[in-house]
């Protein structure tokens, strides 16, 4: 009997009232950073992060949030003195700063990635993220691109096509601007103070097919598609845009709303604020005193530029693009948190923001859309809620979520790692840039010393 009972406990045969109590996981501790530090999206981070705890009672998360302003320099403190976090909500520009820095566990990253399934995610952006050996930076998480907004019922009325490329843009600009009646055919930035301005033309450039490199891996920012872009940009401005300078987003916003603009070009937050749905900045156009949603009603949306087709590069957008960072020696808790936020909770991160918070990923292997619907029954508003697609219709929703598979930035190889921080934060390499808009030097000159610069920049970095 002894021996039977010894061979059967050998081949793991377990007896009633006898089972072995599965032991319980290690306590872990994850750090988390996030860039979204206003009050009320602190408050839904922590219940979203409480829910993971109840869900992983082993875990638990100390959280911290700051403005992306600050996140570089106290990422490098924490460096000096080995407390990096484990995850960071992050923008793209510091992926690829911290990459730089060898701070980001790529490795582990691609892992991550591979296991939720690379095909799931927006092809453009994972290949901003790849680096030269095929690894990935960090897990896109959701992201915004640039929207062009025009007057349906004005192109209708004087017979103008859709403007999608930049002689259309052009045409419709020129047939509606009148600015003796305080109209401007198109309202856009020109501020040397605000990064809104440099986005734009960015934004334009990425269309025209202007790349960060060329096919030898240099500098191409002297490129003729870049200063295409340039030079539309400028010409729009001067023949059909506001004549003060210093327009930014309070500005252009403020003058749509007002009626006074055939186009502008804004973030996706402006969708909800057309539909009246934020009392701070509530439609103010004529038609809007009866009718609060005329503008939603009477507004169309270009998500792409193409300026001829076939074109090679393709066109792209500029996007805002928001990535979690997995830093080397991060807490083994890691691959339990990035598989819940990306499954479980992710439609619950979107919420944040949804107009800002497009998925990057659609879904999962076995639904491939998943997250794109989820997100599209998401509400936004202020003072009233409701859903994009009820004020818009589910095919501009549409349009909004496939422009995801072409968002992108002047983003490169590993031989210019710091270019993506430079252009979003340095200020001297886009001074270059006002002189071409405010007519002053060629568009080509512009184009130029902002390679010379940013080139020079980047050297100076890497001593």
């Amino acid at each position: 009997m002894f021996l039977l009972l010894l061979l059967l406990t050998t081949v793991g045969v377990s007896w009633p009232g006898y089972a072995q109590e599965t032991p319980e996981p290690e306590p872990q501790t994850l750090v988390l950073w996030s860039v979204h530090f206003l009050p009320a999206m602190v408050e839904r981070q922590r219940a979203l992060i409480a829910q993971f705890e109840a869900a992983n009672p082993h875990i638990e998360v100390r959280f911290v949030v700051m403005d992306e302003t600050f996140m570089d320099q106290l990422m490098q403190l924490n460096a000096r003195t080995g407390t990096l976090p484990d995850v960071v909500l992050h923008p793209l520009h510091l992926t690829y700063e911290w990459y730089d820095q060898v701070l980001l566990d790529t490795q582990r990253t691609t892992s991550l990635i591979e296991s939720l399934g690379a095909e799931t995610f927006s092809p453009s952006v994972l290949s901003a993220m790849r680096t030269d050996n095929g690894q990935y930076r960090a897990i896109p998480s959701d992201g915004w691109a640039y929207l062009l907004l025009y007057r349906t019922d004005l192109f209708a009325e004087n017979d103008l096509a859709v403007p999608d490329s930049f002689d259309a843009i052009l045409d419709a600009a020129a047939a509606l601007h009148d600015p003796e009646n305080g109209f401007y055919g198109f309202c856009g930035p020109n501020t040397t103070q605000e990064t809104y301005t440099t986005h734009v033309v960015e934004h334009f450039a990425l269309s025209n097919g202007a790349r960060l490199l060329d096919e030898s891996n240099n500098l191409a920012l002297n490129s003729p598609a870049f200063a295409e872009a340039i030079d539309f940009y400028a010409t729009l401005l001067q023949a059909s845009g506001p004549p003060e300078r210093n327009w930014g987003a309070n500005e252009t916003r403020s003058a749509y709303l007002a009626g006074n603009c055939g186009m502008t070009i804004w973030s996706p937050l402006i969708l909800d604020e057309l539909a009246g749905l934020w009392e701070t900045f509530a439609p103010t156009c004529e038609q809007c005193v009866e009718e609060p949603d005329y503008l939603a009603r009477n507004t169309g949306v270009v998500t792409q530029i193409q300026n001829a087709e076939d074109q090679v590069p393709p066109p792209l957008s500029r996007a805002a693009i928001m990535s979690l960072g997995v830093l080397l020696g991060a807490s083994p808790a890691v691959e339990t948190f990035v598989a819940y936020y990306y499954n479980e909770s992710y439609i619950d991160w979107l919420s944040l923001a949804p107009e800002t918070k497009l998925p990057l990923r659609s879904g999962t292997p076995d639904q491939p859309n998943a997250f794109l619907e989820g997100w599209r029954a998401l509400q936004v508003g202020i003072d009233q809620r409701m859903r994009l697609s009820d004020i818009y219709g589910d095919e501009l929703m549409v349009q909004i979520e496939q422009a995801t598979a072409q968002y992108g930035r002047f983003v490169g190889r590993s031989a210019y790692p710091r270019v993506p921080a430079i252009l979003e934060t340095d200020p001297f390499v886009w001074g270059e840039l006002f002189p071409a808009l405010q007519g002053r030097v060629s568009a080509e000159h512009a184009a130029l010393r902002i390679n010379i610069t940013t080139s020079v920049k980047a050297n100076e970095d890497a001593e």
